[in-house]
């Protein structure tokens, strides 16, 4: 009489062959390329974007995105025009508070910033030099913001990537190189 069934080998066998399936999906489930990293960061960058322009419509106010390149922080704000001035006649800003949306964006560390054109002036060249870690360009209550272009290299995709962002569109665009202001 025979018995059906598996034979230990057979058990073993798939067991082994289940372990290796396992060993190499397990580690990529949550791994994401350095594509996907950068795509994910200016997806929030444009959402960040896009939070500063309808606060600064809706409230009425200048909205200001700050760009802090320290050590330390590395880090994107939304700030609002508080309506004072300082000592200097500059206006001053504070960082918005929203219960529900993020305010801020960390700049993950494979983005190294090259240029950070605002009007058509590289503000890179400020913090470089040491005399300044932050920038910032402005976005009115009309919903216009200044021309901006940010030219980063992904250091762990080894690529350049240009962001340009129009002054009506409020919105960036991606570009596979660096790009320079229209003259």
């Amino acid at each position: 009489m025979t018995r059906s069934g598996f034979s230990l080998l057979e058990l073993l066998v798939a067991i082994a062959l289940i372990a290796a399936v396992a060993a190499i999906v397990i580690p990529n489930i949550n791994f994401k390329t350095p594509k996907q990293e950068r795509e994910q960061f200016i997806i929030s960058l444009n959402n960040l974007v896009k939070r500063a322009w309808q606060h600064a419509v809706t409230s009425q106010n200048v909205s200001k995105l700050e760009f802090d390149f320290s050590k330390e922080n590395r880090k994107i704000t939304i700030l609002e025009n508080t309506g004072k001035k300082d000592e200097e006649g500059n206006l001053l800003f504070k960082p918005i508070e929203h219960k529900y949306r993020e305010t801020t964006l960390a700049i993950p560390s494979q983005v190294s910033v090259k240029n950070f054109y605002i009007e058509g002036f590289d503000e890179v060249t400020k913090y470089q030099s040491g005399r300044q870690v932050t920038t910032w360009f402005f976005i009115t209550p009309e919903g216009l913001s200044q021309s901006v272009i940010v030219n980063f290299f992904d250091t762990k995709s080894k690529r350049s990537v240009g962001l340009v962002l129009y002054p009506f569109a409020v919105q960036f665009k991606v570009y596979d190189s660096f790009q320079v202001p229209q003259k």
